[in-house]
């Protein structure tokens, strides 16, 4: 969250992010996976893309997942079909 705040100028212009999230609490200070998404909400972003991750050694658990956040208006959501040639939902 550090960083994301050092990077209010950049911001502006970035379209994609990719950063790694932990679901637990594995080192002092470092902020969930939740306290992430909501941070990156409040900057304009949304989750784009689940990737990678690594479990914990104790019981196998998902511990951290590497993220990929685009800009919420940006161009990699202008298209909100589902298929090549099908509608966006109305459910949505």
């Amino acid at each position: 969250l550090d960083v994301l705040a050092g990077a209010a100028t950049t911001l502006q212009s970035t379209e994609l992010i990719l950063l790694e999230a932990s679901l637990f609490h594995l080192y002092e200070d470092a902020p969930d996976v939740a306290t992430v998404v909501r941070r990156l909400d409040e900057l304009g972003f949304v989750l784009y893309d689940v990737f990678g991750g690594d479990r914990r050694p104790l019981d196998g658990a998902l511990a951290q997942v590497d993220l990929a956040f685009s800009r919420r208006d940006g161009v990699l959501r202008r298209d909100q079909r589902y298929g090549v040639g099908g509608a966006a939902s109305a459910a949505r």
